[in-house]
């Protein structure tokens, strides 16, 4: 199971609010692969399938089938100094 704790959904939601034109109508973050074999998030939109993690009922973050069994085990996380962590 893939964790995201309070504090980041709260993280997520305050982001997605400062994230600057051209930003997608209903925009949320997503965990996508880059090519170094590292997670990042971007900001996407909900696709059809997604797992939908939400914060006051807007939705901050977006899975894919694939990256939400890639992040089986480990949790997104936020540190109270601006961080977010997946362990």
């Amino acid at each position: 199971m893939f964790t995201v704790t309070d504090s980041a959904l709260e993280y997520l939601a305050e982001a997605i609010g400062r994230v600057e034109h051209p930003k997608p109508e209903n925009a949320c973050f997503r965990i996508v692969p880059e090519h170094s074999g590292k997670l990042s998030l971007t900001v996407d939109t909900l696709k059809p399938g997604d797992t939908e993690y939400g914060h006051e009922g807007i939705v901050v973050l977006a899975l894919s089938d694939e990256m939400l069994l890639c992040c089986e085990g480990r949790m997104l996380d936020s540190d109270g100094l601006g961080n977010l962590l997946l362990t």
